[in-house]
C-alpha cells in the first residue's frame, strides 16, 4: 500500500516517522549488544558461549545447563552477525522444540528483554538487527537435512550429538564447514554420554579427533543447580550405596563415557582373542565374509582355520562407504589375489548384485555362497561360546576396524528383546558371524604326536613280533610252536 504524499509538511512527517523507527531499531540493537550473554559465576559456563573455535564440543550430565549455554551463545552470535541466520539442529523438529523453544529461546528473549518476533510453526525468531533463530531436526531423514545444508552460517549447534544415527562427521567436514566459510564461523557440537559409547561425538569428546575445543562440565559447577543436585544425588545414595560406580550414574551425573560390559552383543575380550602373529600350520581353509552396503559401509572380514587347529583365527578386516559394484570387485579381487581365496560367503540382500559378482568371479576359481542370515542373536549366542572359550582369534594389527565394532556393538535398551543398537555399526561383525557359521575349523582333529624313540623300543621288547605276526604273549597262552610244549602251572602238559 502506498500514500501519496502533496505536500512538503506530509513528506516532512514522514521522514520524521522513519527517523523515529530507525532510531529506535538502533537502539534495540545497541541495548541487546551491550548484554553480557552468560555470568562469572559460572566460569565454565562462560567459556564455551565466548569460545569462538572454528569447531568445538561440550560434554554435559543432565541439569548442567548446556542447552541454556548454547541459547545464549546463538543470541551472542546473532548479535555479533547482524542479519545473519543462526541454526541450531536436533535430532528432530520435536525435539528440537522441546529442548530450546520456551524453556531457552522464549526465556533468554524475556529475562534479556529482547524484542522478538516469533513463528512457532516454522520455529523461527526474527531479532531487531535482523538476524534470524532457527530451530531444525536433521537426524530423521536425508531430506530433513537438505532443507538447511545450503544456507550460510556464522554458527551452528548441534544437540544431543551422541545420539544422531547420521553420519556426524559427513555432515559437519562435509556440508557445514563451507556453510559457516562466509563469516568464518563455528561449529558445536554438543551432549551427554549416551550407552552408545563409540561414534563421532565420543571420539570428539575424549581428544582422539583432532581440530576440536572441547568444553566440559558437572552440574556441580551450575550455581544454579549445586545444592539440589547434591540433594538428589543424596537421595540416590540412600536407595543404593553403590549408585557412584554404576555406568548410569557415571554416564547421567558425571558425564563420562562408560563401557558397560554386559550390555555388549559379543564376548570378544582383547586379552583372550587377539594374537601378534599367525600360527604356522598347514591351512585347511579360508573364507571371505562379505556384508554389501552402499550409505552403510561394505564389510569384508577374512578368517583362516588349518589342520589339527580347532580355533578360527580372522586375520583380515576392511569396510569402506559408497562402494559401487565395480569397486566391490576391485577390493575382492585384492583379496584373491593376496590371499589366494576360493571361497566367499556373502549377504544375499542384493541377489541382483551377489549374482553379478558370481558371475565376475566364475573364472577365478572362487564359490560364491549366500550368507545363512537365520536365528541370527541365536548364532552371536554360539559365537559368543567360542568368544569365551579363546576358540576365536583376531590378528592385532590386521583387524582394528573389526575389533572396534566388536567392542562397541550393543544391545539396544528400548527394546524388550535383545537386539543390536540402531545406532552401533555392526557392518564387520555381520561378515564375521557370516564367516564363522561358514567356516569348519570345529572339525579339526588332534595331530598324533610320533612316539619316542626309547618307548618305541620298550614297546618292541614287550611285544616281540615273530615271523608269522604273532606276539610273544599271544603264542605263550596259544601253546608253543618254537621250542617245547608248556606246562599248565600244575606240572602236566
Amino acid at each position: 500500500m502506498s500514500l501519496p504524499i502533496k505536500t512538503k509538511e506530509q513528506a516532512l512527517a514522514v521522514l520524521a516517522r522513519l527517523d523515529e523507527l530507525r532510531s529506535a531499531n538502533e537502539m534495540a540493537a545497541a541495548k541487546v549488544q551491550a548484554i553480557t550473554f552468560g555470568s562469572e559465576k559460572f566460569p565454565q559456563q562462560l567459556a564455551f558461549i565466548n569460545d569462538n573455535s572454528p569447531l568445538g564440543s561440550a560434554l554435559c550430565p543432565r541439569r548442567a545447563g548446556k542447552s541454556y549455554a548454547v541459547g545464549l551463545k546463538m543470541y551472542k552470535k546473532a548479535y555479533d552477525f547482524p542479519g545473519s541466520t543462526i541454526l541450531y539442529i536436533s535430532l528432530t523438529k520435536e525435539s528440537a522444540k522441546r529442548i530450546m523453544w520456551r524453556d531457552v529461546i522464549l526465556e533468554i528473549a524475556r529475562q534479556y528483554g529482547i524484542e522478538i518476533v516469533e513463528r512457532q510453526s516454522v520455529l523461527e525468531i526474527d531479532l531487531p538487527n535482523g538476524s534470524l533463530l532457527k530451530l531444525a531436526g536433521a537426524d530423521s531423514s536425508q531430506k530433513e537435512k537438505d532443507k538447511f545444508l545450503g544456507g550460510k552460517y556464522p554458527y551452528v549447534c548441534i544437540d544431543e550429538a551422541g545420539s544422531f544415527t547420521q553420519n556426524l562427521a559427513d555432515m559437519i567436514y562435509e556440508f557445514l564447514e563451507p556453510a559457516v566459510a562466509d563469516f568464518e564461523g563455528c561449529i558445536d557440537i554438543v551432549g551427554t554420554p549416551t550407552v552408545f559409547w563409540q561414534g563421532f561425538f565420543c571420539k570428539v569428546t575424549e581428544g582422539r579427533e583432532p581440530g576440536w575445543t572441547n568444553h566440559a562440565w558437572d552440574t556441580l559447577d551450575n550455581p544454579y543447580m549445586k545444592d539440589k543436585w547434591r540433594k538428589r544425588i543424596d537421595l540416590l545414595k540412600e536407595r543404593d550405596p553403590r549408585v557412584e560406580e554404576t555406568p548410569r550414574f557415571l554416564r547421567m551425573y558425571k558425564a563420562i563415557w562408560v563401557k558397560d560390559m554386559d550390555n555388549l552383543i559379543y564376548k570378544f575380550q582383547a586379552d583372550r582373542n587377539l594374537i601378534d602373529e599367525l600360527p604356522k600350520g598347514e591351512i585347511d581353509g579360508q573364507v571371505l565374509g562379505m556384508d554389501l552396503g552402499y550409505n552403510d559401509a561394505t564389510a569384508y572380514v577374512l578368517s583362516r582355520y588349518y589342520f589339527h587347529d580347532e580355533n578360527l583365527y580372522f586375520i583380515k578386516s576392511f569396510k569402506k562407504e559408497g562402494q559401487i559394484i565395480d569397486d566391490v570387485v576391485k577390493t575382492m579381487r585384492e583379496f584373491i589375489k593376496d590371499y589366494d581365496i576360493h571361497t566367499v560367503v556373502i549377504d544375499n540382500a542384493s541377489k541382483q548384485v551377489v549374482e553379478t559378482l558370481k558371475v565376475r568371479f566364475a573364472l577365478y576359481d572362487v564359490t560364491i555362497h549366500s550368507a545363512d542370515k537365520r536365528d541370527k542373536m541365536e548364532y552371536i549366542g554360539f559365537m559368543n561360546s567360542d568368544f569365551i572359550l579363546g576358540k576365536i582369534k583376531l590378528l592385532k594389527d590386521a583387524t582394528e576396524d573389526y575389533q572396534e565394532e566388536l567392542g562397541n556393538l550393543i544391545k539396544d535398551p528400548n527394546n524388550l528383546k535383545t537386539v543390536e543398537h540402531p545406532s552401533c555399526e555392526n557392518h564387520l561383525c555381520d561378515s564375521g558371524l557370516y564367516n564363522w557359521r561358514f567356516a569348519r575349523n570345529y572339525t579339526a582333529q588332534p595331530m598324533l604326536l610320533p612316539a619316542h624313540p626309547e618307548d618305541v623300543i620298550e614297546d618292541q621288547v614287550a611285544h616281540r613280533i615273530n615271523m608269522d605276526g604273532r606276539t610273544d604273549e599271544e603264542k605263550y597262552y596259544e601253546g608253543g610252536d618254537w621250542g617245547n610244549d608248556f606246562e599248565d602251572g600244575f606240572g602236566n602238559v
